[in-house]
């Protein structure tokens, strides 16, 4: 079950509520703030990616609240949002076949997958008019748990995450802004 939520119009899913912060989370916040405080930008989702690795080992990591599902469309569960607004880790519960669309964000982004196999595509985009794109599939993989990737904002690293397997799948996701404040500001759909 999803704790209250906001849509967001451009993708779908919803996002739940902050929930009491664990000790790995805790520690994880307090990794990230001095990756933030004290290295270079471009270097900071594989810095993040890096210190996501010992959370997707953790198997009492998430509530079952935070593991909830919907049958339309993947969720998203707040573990942890920065009190500066810096960043927010987020767990995306997906069941067999959900997706996302295709997209870049607006902020830098480190992915960990913790339950499941999770496929990426990556895409060639092409923007011939302002807000009009074209894409190309680039390559595709499949992740499992352990498995980290950090992603740059902007259209470089345009992707689409899906859930490909027969169980459901949970990722952990660290994206520099704060979507508490603003659910809806971090994809930047190319296509659906």
């Amino acid at each position: 079950m999803q704790n209250a939520s906001t849509p967001c119009p451009d993708d779908g899913p919803a996002y739940g509520l902050q929930p009491h912060v664990t000790a790995p989370i805790a520690q994880f916040a307090s990794d990230v703030t001095t990756i933030l405080e004290t290295r270079e930008l471009d270097e900071v989702p594989d810095l993040v990616a890096k210190a996501i690795k010992p959370l997707l080992s953790d198997d009492t990591l998430l509530a079952e609240v935070h593991q909830g599902c919907s049958p339309d469309s993947y969720c998203r569960h707040v573990l942890y949002a920065d009190p500066k607004g810096r960043f927010t880790l987020l767990a995306l519960v997906w069941r067999p076949g959900q997706g996302s669309p295709v997209h870049g964000h607006t902020a830098w982004c480190s992915v960990g997958i913790w339950r499941g196999r999770t496929t990426i595509t990556t895409y060639r985009v092409e923007e011939p008019v302002p807000g009009s794109y074209i894409t190309e599939e680039d390559r595709s993989f499949e992740c499992g748990p352990g498995e980290i990737c950090a992603l740059q904002p902007g259209l470089q690293d345009v992707h689409r995450l899906a859930n490909m397997g027969d169980e459901v799948g949970i990722t952990l996701h660290v994206y520099g802004k704060d979507l508490v404040a603003d659910p809806c500001a971090i994809n930047q759909v190319v296509s659906a």
